[in-house]
This record gives C-alpha cells, structure tokens and sequence, in this order.
C-alpha cells in the first residue's frame, strides 16, 4: 500500500486520512501538510488510521506536534484505529489518554 496523507471536510470534522506508514520517511511532509491545511473552524480533528499498516515513535510524536498545535483552539482529536496492534502500540504509548480512540468515524458523529 502507498504511503499517502489525504484530507477532507467531513460535516463538523476535518478527517486526515494517512494510509500505509507513518515513520521516520514520512513524518516532515506530513507535518508540513497537517499545520499549514488544519481548518481552525472545525468541531474536532479525526485522523482515520483504518488503513494504517505501520507507525513508529516519530510517527506519533507528530501526532502530538499537531495537538500542541491546535490545542488552543481545538483540541479534540480523535483516531481511528481498526488494527488490534497498531491500538495496542498506541496504548503501550499511552497515548491513549491523549486522544481518543474510535473504530469508525460514525462513532463520533
């Protein structure tokens, strides 16, 4: 699978899309995209990892880049994560406690 950051308005929600990786290679375009592309008039952030394959430490290091970003203006952020082990990652990181963990976007609406 690709590695590609995709996003779009979705109602109240901007929905950033990131499938294949999210790792060292990848991590400084993508935080370029997500700080200079985030809609501040949204109700919530969601990053949709449903197709999210692999991620490591800087990958979720971005993630909380993007939260002291846009935590005085919005800090809700939800993830979607259908891989039982890319969640367990995320909750050995606890990062879990940072964000909120949803399986569908649904969930939320």
């Amino acid at each position: 699978m690709d590695n590609q950051l995709t996003h779009k308005l979705e109602g109240e929600f901007q929905v950033f899309t990131i499938t294949g990786s999210l790792q060292l290679g990848e991590t400084n375009q993508y935080k370029e995209i997500l700080l200079n592309e985030q809609n501040k008039q949204v109700k919530a952030y969601v990053f949709d990892f449903s197709k999210l394959e692999k991620v490591d430490s800087t990958g979720m290091g971005l993630l909380i880049t993007f939260m002291k970003h846009v935590e005085a203006v919005n800090p809700l952020i939800y993830l979607i994560i259908q891989d039982e082990f890319i969640q367990e990652l995320f909750e050995i990181a606890q990062l879990d406690q940072l964000f909120t963990i949803i399986k569908t976007l649904e969930e939320i609406k």
